[in-house]
């Protein structure tokens, strides 16, 4: 992919944007991101990725009332995959004027 290459701090506020930003680009009706659906896929990667998003949790801290959900996985799981997924996304940002078309497309399966 041309073009150059940005760095991320990755704090827990850029990681709830980006998760927040996956979640609106799973739930458009017009489908810029496709979840896959590892039963038809007989993928590895497409399972585990899978099972990560089941393993993602958001809470707030009420102590030091901040606005901003803390993402962690479950202990002893794993959430690269789906961090990986999150981070690549950012490309995609629902937020700003920037209309991009996706290079990559997921799946669709449907039955």
């Amino acid at each position: 992919m041309p073009g150059k290459v940005e760095g991320i701090w990755y704090t827990q506020k850029k990681k709830a944007e980006m998760f927040q930003n996956v979640r609106i680009l799973m739930s458009r009706p017009n489908g810029k991101l496709y979840f896959p659906n590892y039963e038809f896929t007989n993928n590895a990667i497409d399972r585990k990725l899978y099972f990560q998003f089941l393993t993602i949790m958001s809470e707030y801290n009420d102590v030091t009332g901040t606005k901003t959900p803390k993402i962690y996985h479950e202990k002893g799981k794993h959430d690269d995959i789906v961090n990986a997924l999150a981070l690549s996304c950012t490309y995609f940002s629902v937020k700003g004027k920037v209309n991009r078309k996706p290079l990559i497309r997921g799946y669709n399966y449907t039955q």
